[in-house]
């Protein structure tokens, strides 16, 4: 048996709800707690379609360490589509046969930290994006309040306070990109000299990007980047 060395990365984020025109943070170990009584009862519930699959909550609990309540959630997807098998003197690929109720699956964890309010997930290919992943805590809350209009839930990433520093101790820069949410509100010089932003409608995504392409040997201006 071959022992591998796998790096898990993770991103995190901040649960928040807005109700009303208010917004807080939400906590995450109250809808665990909601949805495994909601699984008892009506196990449908916790199943949401999302790009031709299935995803769930398939597992959800609330671990107690050092003092910290911790949630700690498995997510699934539940491929609808059936991969092809071959061998390799195969000229032709044979579709993978399941029975009926068996799916391939991806899976995910998120480890939600009660005290600090921030939820670690973890990042790979078969991760939902924060809006499919705030769209399903949205939804499967909605279901067990009987509510469908109480609240919304939006994963907001955490920003590394000490980003810009990284990257100022580069030596050299072969891109740049910029974003922003809503260039309507943006504060940036440099954004508003490329765009006329008190013209622009509100909640528009801007995304600007510079590259010296395949060159070798071109690089950004220092200046320009700083």
């Amino acid at each position: 048996m071959v022992n591998r060395n796998k790096d898990v990365k993770f991103v995190y984020v901040q649960p928040n709800i807005q109700v009303d025109g208010r917004e807080g943070l939400f906590d995450m170990n109250e809808w665990i707690l909601e949805i495994n009584k909601l699984k008892k009862t009506n196990p449908d519930a916790i199943l949401m379609e999302y790009d031709g699959d299935i995803v769930s909550a398939r597992n959800a609990s609330i671990e107690g360490i050092g003092g910290t309540e911790y949630g700690v959630i498995h997510f699934v997807r539940y491929r609808m589509e059936r991969p092809a098998v071959a061998k390799m003197t195969d000229e032709e690929f044979d579709v993978l046969k399941l029975d009926d109720d068996t799916f391939i699956v991806e899976d995910f964890s998120v480890l939600f930290d009660r005290q600090l309010g921030v939820a670690m997930v973890q990042k790979n290919k078969f991760a939902f994006s924060a809006s499919v992943m705030s769209q399903y805590v949205t939804e499967v809350r909605q279901i067990y309040r009987n509510s469908p209009d109480d609240g919304q839930i939006e994963f907001r990433p955490v920003i590394n306070k000490h980003a810009f520093d990284a990257l100022k101790s580069k030596n050299a820069y072969k891109s740049l990109e910029l974003k922003t949410a809503n260039i309507a509100k943006v504060q940036s010089p440099l954004l508003k000299g490329l765009f006329n932003s008190q013209k622009a409608p509100e909640g528009v995504n801007i995304t600007f990007s510079m590259s010296v392409g395949q060159s070798k040997t071109k690089q950004l201006p220092r200046e320009f980047v700083d």
